[in-house]
């Protein structure tokens, strides 16, 4: 009976052995500007069957390109980085890794578990670099206090960025005797690029190696908008959300659905407000949205690179209803089911058809530009139509020498 129970006690000793090896606890590194804590918390469950750990860092999204860099190299920087795939500062700096050997061999998060089109955003000099974590598609938002009040319908799918939307915005603007707004129509964010995609309108051709917004496509809309802001039918371009909580405007155009979380748990959210939301209007070219997604890089000096992917793709696969919390979609192919639907329902006082509609937006959704030099053309594009909308300066001249310094850019060695 002794040596029975010591025969036992030593296998019990050995399986333990065994098991302590198999799954040797690891700590990852994971760095990110705005994955939510309930997010990590999630991951971590999901993790800790591997003996895996998630050591979470959140920085400042000013600062935060630059501490990863000089925290990497410093042989101090994270696993696990949040990125953005139209974003190549990582990429160009050496420090995340090609993820398509995973992807390809991962019966479990591969190539085919998330929607086809996604791939589009997210591959790049022949690599796979950022697995796909969340999409937020862009929206109009409305006042229905508003609208109603001034007796027009909702915003809906045959809405135009030239025909409906300023009507409704002329109807829906309220000025005092003296000539002060008190209510804009329509509130117009600084996301142009949905507008000039859907209107036909690109920033660089489909080599990506010359700029193209000297064009007639993207000379007319935003001659459009810079009419408006003329007008006084919108404020300057901006970041809106507090005036839209606050019954500024009308009309927001557009918004990811991160603006559901906006609306609900932030500081100036407003309960007061009943908001709905529609698609973004039809241009000459349908219905293009600018891409509005990121996702998750492993460090190419990480030295567990297998755990690092573990807890990558725990993040990528996280329920649909979590994401909501967020107001985020799932690019992931089945995450935004039913219990996904009812959440947002529950969460954000939205109908199942508005819910199911903000769905189908991802079907919408296109690449931006991708290229190396993509901060500095960005910038350079967004301040041009800054200064055409918000500062009334010719198209004719601020579209081609931005196109111009643009193409100095790409032709640079």
């Amino acid at each position: 009976m002794r040596k029975t129970a010591v025969m036992l006690g030593l296998l019990a000793l050995m399986v333990g052995l065994l098991c302590s090896c198999a799954f040797a606890e690891v700590t990852i590194r994971l760095a990110s500007w705005g994955t939510s804590d309930f997010l990590v918390d999630a991951a971590r469950e999901a993790v800790a069957p591997y003996g895996i750990k998630i050591e979470f860092e959140k920085i400042s999204s000013s600062s935060y390109l630059d501490k990863v860099v000089s925290s990497t190299l410093g042989g101090v920087g994270p696993d696990v980085i949040a990125d953005l795939p139209y974003r190549f500062s990582l990429l160009t700096a050496g420090i995340i890794t090609d993820l398509t050997p995973y992807l390809e061999k991962d019966p479990e998060v591969n190539f085919k578990s998330f929607y086809p089109a996604i791939w589009g955003m997210y591959t790049y000099a022949g690599g796979t670099w950022i697995l796909p974590s969340v999409i937020s598609p862009y929206l109009i938002f409305y006042n229905k206090q508003h609208l109603n009040s001034a007796g027009l319908a909702a915003p809906n799918e045959n809405w135009r960025w030239t025909v409906e939307l300023p009507e409704a915005a002329n109807k829906l603007k309220v000025v005092q005797s003296d000539g002060k707004v008190t209510r804009y129509g329509l509130l117009l964010e600084n996301r142009l690029y949905t507008p000039i995609f859907s209107a036909g309108g690109d920033i660089l051709n489909a080599e990506n190696n010359r700029a193209v917004i000297d064009s007639p496509a993207v000379a007319n809309i935003l001659k459009v908008f810079q009419e408006w802001r003329l007008k006084d039918l919108i404020p300057p371009l901006g970041d809106h959300r507090r005036n839209f909580a606050a019954e500024f405007g009308s009309i927001q155009a557009v918004l990811g659905t991160f603006g559901f979380n906006s609306y609900t748990n932030t500081s100036y959210a407003n309960p007061a407000v009943e908001w709905g939301i529609a698609p973004a209007p039809l241009g000459e070219a349908g219905r293009s949205l600018d891409e509005n997604t990121w996702g998750y890089s492993i460090s190419a000096f990480t030295k567990h690179p297998d755990e690092a992917w573990i807890v990558a793709k725990a993040l990528a696969s996280l329920k649909g209803s979590l994401l909501l919390r967020d107001g985020q979609l799932s690019p992931m192919i089945g995450k935004m089911d039913n219990s996904a639907v009812t959440a947002a329902m529950e969460m954000y006082r939205l109908s199942r058809e508005e819910v199911l509609m903000a769905f189908q937006q991802v079907n919408y959704v296109r690449p931006s530009f991708r290229h190396i030099k993509g901060d500095e053309i960005k910038d350079i594009v967004n301040k041009a139509f800054s200064r055409i909308v918000n500062g009334g300066e010719s198209v004719g001249t601020v579209l081609p020498a931005a196109q111009e310094s643009i193409n100095a850019l790409l032709n640079e060695d």
